[in-house]
């Protein structure tokens, strides 16, 4: 299988949540947390407000010229009213764009902060993906049972031949 089909399918699980993170989360992970930006991604990010987010401790300059931006106190200065003015942008930040799967060659983090992931929305795309040859990373993000499901699936298979 081409991996252009697994970025399809990555795709497709991401927008599958749209209307879960509308109307029952609410963006939760636009409103938590941090984000690092480009110098393209921060004007457009902030919503051109650098100087009032750079005084109010919320962006700060990184050393590699990057910038941070805390979601903490408030949330992304790109959401209003729960939805993303920049969604469609194609200059928003990776970040954004992947979240809240995140697919580097064929391996697949999940981000423990997203509640569709915590309740198991994933799983049907997870299960198509690692069957394609993708790996399901061991790490925080994941840590939701989803590798139960995988383990128990290669169980029944073997019962099965």
């Amino acid at each position: 299988m081409s991996y252009s089909k697994i970025l399809l399918i990555a795709d497709e699980a991401r927008r599958s949540i749209g209307e879960f993170c509308n109307t029952e989360c609410h963006a939760y992970c636009c409103r938590k947390g941090y984000l690092i930006l480009n110098a393209v991604q921060v004007d457009l990010v902030t919503q051109n407000k650098c100087l009032e987010l750079t005084k109010s401790g919320s962006l700060k300059v990184l050393e590699n010229g990057n910038y941070s931006l805390f979601l903490g106190d408030e949330s992304c200065p790109s959401l209003s009213e729960g939805k993303c003015l920049i969604h469609q942008n194609q200059k928003r930040p990776d970040a954004c764009k992947q979240f809240p799967l995140f697919l580097v060659d064929y391996r697949i983090k999940l981000s423990q902060r997203c509640m569709a992931v915590r309740i198991g929305k994933f799983y049907p795309f997870i299960s198509t993906l690692i069957k394609l040859g993708c790996t399901l990373e061991k790490n925080d993000f994941n840590d939701f049972g989803y590798e139960s499901f995988f383990k128990l699936e290669k169980h029944e298979k073997r019962a099965l031949t």
